[in-house]
């Protein structure tokens, strides 16, 4: 009897840590961005074409036809037309829109980061906060992040902070 319960036992607890096990695969194959998420007041999803396809840095390999302005990419089409880069980037912009902009800073740049919110979920903001450094290379700089979907009823606001 008391091989019954210690096999029951080991079969439930062997069922459970596979359950997580498999549980934990199924969130790290799920997109970085949720598609078609809710909107939620504050902070929404966002990434970097770095995190999403595993590029190096694109601050300053990533080479955009732009000039001190920022532009929402809606199409694959407009993203070859506007910018050239060593890595390569095929998004799916059924699901995605990059926002995407270039800043003459006043000296070296250490990082950047982001923040992306909503007040309302009509008005979308981007803070782009530059980290400086005192070094006398002062860079133009590309910035970006890869959001779901703007809508055409949707307000993007775009912050620099920091340069």
């Amino acid at each position: 009897m008391k091989l019954i319960i210690f096999l029951s036992s080991l079969f439930i607890f062997n069922s459970a840590v596979l359950q997580c096990s498999n549980d934990e695969q199924n969130v790290a194959d799920e997109p970085i961005i949720k598609k078609n998420a809710p909107c939620n007041i504050g902070e929404l999803p966002s990434t970097s074409l770095e995190k999403y396809f595993n590029c190096s840095d694109t601050r300053y390999s990533l080479n955009l036809n732009l000039k001190e302005s920022h532009h929402i990419i809606h199409s694959q089409a407009e993203f070859n037309q506007l910018a050239t880069s060593s890595c390569e980037f095929n998004i799916d912009f059924t699901y995605y829109d990059l926002i995407i902009g270039k800043k003459q800073l006043t000296s070296g740049n250490q990082s950047i980061n982001y923040e992306y919110t909503t007040t309302d979920c009509i008005t979308k903001k981007l803070k782009v906060i530059f980290i400086q450094d005192n070094t006398l290379f002062a860079p133009n700089i590309t910035y970006h992040r890869l959001v779901p979907k703007i809508s055409t009823n949707e307000i993007l606001e775009v912050e620099l902070v920091g340069y």
